[in-house]
């Protein structure tokens, strides 16, 4: 599927730790208190990081012709 190769391509080009809270986040369903809890952070840092992923994820989409 499109949008699966393009969402997978993305996280390729992120850092191992916003890709890992991303999958741990929308593909595992874990809340952002678990994940602050399991890597040590603020939630704050992990809403944070999250957010940019997005906003770059909506970008790529975007630009791939994908409406999001």
């Amino acid at each position: 599927e499109r949008i699966g190769r393009a969402v997978s391509d993305f996280l390729r080009t992120q850092e191992a730790d916003v890709r890992v809270l991303f999958v741990r986040r929308y593909f595992y369903m874990e809340s952002v208190s678990e994940l602050a809890r399991r890597f040590d952070m603020s939630e704050n840092v992990i809403s944070v990081k999250l957010h940019r992923a997005r906003k770059k994820l909506k970008k790529v989409l975007k630009q791939e012709g994908i409406d999001v």
